[in-house]
């Protein structure tokens, strides 16, 4: 007799990398039927799609409003919400309901809290409920004042109150979860996906990056992407200092294709700067080309003021690559300055020179970087235990 395949339904935010990476954990496996709620066309291999897609409303949504301006468009603008949101908000709740009743799912996973999976929240009860908490979700994105962060404070409690299992991958995420009421017995610290240790390991420059730099150049990489709180202009700020002891180095930054106008913004601070030809932006790299990537790189520099566990450090550590990271609490959990890696002020564009400039010179306390983070990577990171874990903990919960 063949066992029985468990329904696992997820639910995801937009196009995320870290999201297409946790259902493929569970859409190879054949213990587990998937299928995906989410408003972007996922396409991954054994899964089916729900598709959120509340475009027709466009036209509708117009003659609502205005049936409605008094009594609402009002008090919605005034608060700085969109009234066209919260009518697709409302019919995706619509389609949700439909979907998660048609498929029949022993359990339902939320890949973080973002819209639209905090929809699950209003949906029927009896279907356990997991939640992976991603970097922002319990460590800041609750945290900030006004009316949009209050409702967030409220779907983070309610989220936590009704979860029958809550992945954390940091032990600061796990203390602001038991912070927001969440029982200690439905929270376990799973660091999955983890680091695929059969790709990403030391090795020679792949000369993936070649294209960009000169020879005899150092390349810094800085994966992380750009905007506000991933410091990325601190980075740009750094480079005249570091140019001065490397003329031929190259700072590569990855940012996501939504970030054109954010990297001309930030191309513009580079040559304001005389350092526009030391910098390279990549919009898109597919993720089987990172362990390429972080080899030709001689640092990985990411200097985020939030953070939790973030892919890129445990990726360059695998791969031996030396690393300059923001000196916050989540990091320092992992990242002993000058043990193993560098602990900046993410603020601090003289100091973050200075950490890039030792560890370009490889002196000291640099060459044991790399053998420590190889043994925290097969310890904590490696993917092949974290997996094991996470689908344990699943089939535990599920119906």
């Amino acid at each position: 007799m063949k066992p029985i395949r468990k329904k696992i339904l997820f639910f995801a935010w937009g196009y995320s990398i870290h999201a297409f990476r946790r259902i493929s954990i569970f859409a190879e496996d054949k213990n587990f039927d998937v299928a995906i709620i989410s408003n972007y066309r996922y396409q991954i291999q054994n899964t089916q799609l729900f598709f959120l897609d509340s475009t027709y409303l466009l036209f509708v949504e117009k003659l609502i409003a205005l049936a409605l301006f008094g009594l609402v468009l009002v008090p919605l603008i005034f608060f700085k919400i969109k009234p066209n949101e919260v009518l697709n908000s409302i019919y995706d709740l619509i389609l949700a309901r439909k979907y998660v009743n048609s498929y029949g799912a022993d359990i339902i996973f939320l890949q973080t809290l973002i819209y639209p999976n905090y929809l699950a929240l209003f949906l029927r009860k009896k279907i356990p409920l997991a939640i992976t908490f991603w970097n922002g979700d319990v460590i800041w994105w609750a945290k900030w004042t006004g009316l949009e962060r209050a409702f967030k404070k409220i779907i983070v409690k309610n989220g936590v109150k009704n979860a029958s299992l809550i992945t954390v991958n940091s032990s600061e995420a796990y203390g602001c979860c038991m912070a927001y009421g969440a029982d200690e017995k439905k929270i376990e610290l799973i660091r999955y996906p983890g680091v695929d240790r059969e790709k990403f390991y030391p090795g020679n420059k792949s000369r993936e990056a070649a294209q960009f730099y000169e020879d005899g150049g150092r390349v810094v990489f800085c994966p992380r992407g750009i905007g506000e709180y991933l410091n990325s202009e601190n980075i740009i700020r750094s480079i005249p200092s570091v140019l001065k002891e490397f003329p031929k180095i190259k700072f590569i930054f990855l940012y996501g294709a939504e970030s054109h106008r954010l990297w001309d913004e930030h191309l513009k601070l580079a040559e304001s700067l005389g350092v526009g030809l030391n910098v390279v932006g990549m919009s898109k790299i597919e993720w089987t080309l990172m362990p390429n990537m972080y080899r030709d790189a001689d640092v990985m520099v990411s200097i985020s003021s939030n953070d939790s566990l973030p892919n890129c450090m445990m990726e360059a550590m695998a791969c031996g690559v030396p690393i300059v990271m923001g000196g916050i609490p989540s990091i320092q959990e992992w990242v002993l300055d000058g043990v193993n890696g560098f602990c900046v002020d993410p603020k601090n564009s003289v100091q973050l020179a200075e950490r890039i400039i030792q560890t370009l010179r490889g002196q000291g306390v640099v060459s044991g970087f790399a053998k420590y983070n190889l043994s925290l990577v097969a310890n904590k990171f490696d993917s092949a235990d974290n997996i094991k874990k996470i689908k344990d903990a699943i089939l535990s919960r599920a119906l």
